[in-house]
């Protein structure tokens, strides 16, 4: 596993944690939800000597969730040399951390798997940060701290005047030419596949995995339409489907739990499709959400 693997990995783990209202359950991903901003990446790195100039659990943490991720993926150490900080920096805060990048002469326009996103704030500085774990020529996915008060995968149009540009970290060697497995959507069929696998794991449908909508795919999908409460891998198909589509899922990112949130995007996703809009997953949808 390349670096840039390892780092995304333990990033997209924690999508769907929950920020707290108090410094109580940081290690539970929804327990004591709240707005106070304590959360167990502050409480992680304010427990390492000097990591930040001081300690940061109650502020905002979207760069700590960054700094934290590189933390646990590399150790401090490395974690420090790849994101162009020292110990006792302000590297807690955006606009610190994106002149970090800019002083080594690694800020970029255009992004790459690995890179730490910088979003402009309404005062044109850099108020918010992710990773990016994803792009191609239209949009930018990204997972990100402190996004609606947890940890979210989102995207965005890859012109957005709203990101200011990318920090680069210098990773190993075998990184540098990073494949686009995370960037590259899948092909018709083999997403054609993954929805066949999903029907067959959660109904026992029995279907053959050859990425072809035929009759009898068709006919499973419409026997199991995912709908508000439905819990599965075919939920987890449509969430998945969604976030390719480029609708970020505000609750707990991709959990397999079609709430009500991923029944709104889907009604979204309906509506500029031109076919019925009831948040009801059936085979229209489904051969909307395959189709390019």
């Amino acid at each position: 596993m390349s670096e840039v693997e390892k780092l995304i990995s333990i990033a997209k783990a924690e999508v769907g944690y929950r920020e707290k209202s108090s410094n109580n359950s940081l290690d539970s991903k929804t327990a004591n939800a709240g707005s106070n901003n304590y959360n167990k990446y502050a409480r992680d790195l304010d427990n390492i000597t000097d990591f930040y100039n001081t300690k940061k659990n109650g502020y905002s943490w979207c760069d700590i969730f960054v700094d934290w991720c590189f933390v646990q993926a590399f150790g401090v150490n490395r974690a420090l040399e790849l994101l162009c900080q020292t110990k006792k920096s302000c590297g807690a805060g955006c606009v610190f951390s994106m002149q970090y990048f800019k002083n080594k002469g690694q800020f970029f326009s255009k992004p790459k798997v690995g890179d730490q996103i910088f979003f402009r704030d309404s005062d044109g500085d850099a108020g918010h940060t992710g990773l990016v774990y994803g792009f191609d020529n239209y949009k930018v996915y990204t997972i990100e701290g402190n996004s609606n008060n947890r940890v979210e995968m989102c995207s965005y149009d890859i012109n957005s005047s709203s990101i200011l540009g990318y920090g680069r970290p210098k990773y190993n060697e075998e990184c540098k030419e990073e494949p686009k497995a995370e960037v590259k959507p899948d092909t018709k069929k083999e997403t054609v596949k993954k929805l066949q696998q999903a029907l067959n794991k959660d109904y026992n449908c029995g279907l053959d995995v050859d990425g072809i909508i035929g009759p009898l795919t068709t006919k499973a999908v419409n026997n199991n339409m995912v709908r508000n409460f439905t819990v599965g891998e075919f939920a987890k198909w449509v969430q998945e489907r969604l976030i390719a589509k480029g609708y970020s899922l505000n609750e707990f990112g991709v959990d397999g739990r079609y709430g009500n949130e991923s029944e709104k995007k889907v009604k979204e996703f309906q509506a500029n499709c031109g076919i019925d809009v009831d948040g009801i997953v059936g085979i229209n949808t489904v051969n909307r959400l395959i189709g390019g």
